[in-house]
């Protein structure tokens, strides 16, 4: 799992938490969780032009206000460059929205590329 903070980015390290989000309050933030990311993906020319695609997991970890303190990617994209483009996304994506109750955790959410959304 990266930190952000080994990274550079000067942001705090927590712990994976247990997310105590009730199911369909989850499964709505999940859907906007991913709507943000799909927001904000941007295919790499040199992707399209080589046809490449990719489906992995992204699981991350959020402070209270929807910070990433912590990300994985699992599977790797087998294409170097969507892997750059996956983690140069996680670099530059604004805040997520905040999480139920304002309670930090982790979720897993599917990342596609080409962005499909």
């Amino acid at each position: 799992m990266k930190s952000l903070s080994a990274l550079g980015i000067g942001m705090l390290m927590v712990a994976p938490a247990v997310l105590a989000w009730a199911g369909p309050v989850k499964a709505a933030w999940r859907e906007r969780a991913v709507s943000h990311i799909v927001s904000h993906q941007v295919m790499p020319r040199s992707a399209e032009l080589r046809g490449v695609s990719c489906r992995t997991n992204l699981t991350i970890t959020v402070d209270g206000n929807g910070l990433v303190t912590r990300y994985d990617v699992a599977p790797r994209c087998s294409s170097d460059i969507l892997a750059r483009a996956t983690d140069d996304l996680m670099l530059t994506l604004p805040q997520f929205p905040p999480p139920p109750q304002r309670k930090g955790g982790t979720a897993v959410l599917p990342i596609s590329w080409p962005p499909t959304g």
